[in-house]
């Protein structure tokens, strides 16, 4: 049986709910680069870091439409470097403008959500 993540079946018109059941597997994304240009970007509210490097980092997505504000990004960083993550360009996160948030090494996760159109907020485990 082919895995869809939980994003693809409420895309195809799943309810939201039922998508997250079924589709509950993270998205595993390689980080890249180390800047806000080169970083890869999440496609995923459930997504997995594989940082190939020290300090490489993924992008939060930016929707011009603010589809996605008050949608929860979980992002787990299970490998043994740090992950950067980047906001968007003209974004913030928690407060300061064009800024970043280092995921800890081994087994740290964070939630990250829009708060209002720009405006990212952040938890980080412990």
């Amino acid at each position: 049986m082919p895995v869809a993540s939980a994003d693809a079946l409420a895309g195809l018109g799943l309810p939201v709910q039922l998508a997250q059941l079924l589709g509950g597997n993270p998205h595993q994304l390689t980080c890249t680069g180390t800047t806000q240009g080169t970083a890869a970007t999440i496609r995923s509210s459930n997504t997995e870091l594989v940082t190939a490097a020290s300090q490489s980092g993924a992008i939060l997505p930016a929707s011009p439409d603010n589809t996605n504000v008050m949608v929860p990004y979980n992002i787990f960083n299970g490998t043994a470097t740090t992950a950067v993550l980047y906001v968007p360009t003209g974004h913030t996160i928690n407060g300061v403008l064009n800024s970043t948030l280092s995921i800890p090494s081994t087994n740290k996760s964070v939630i990250v959500w829009q708060y209002k159109p720009k405006f990212w907020a952040s938890i980080i485990t412990a």
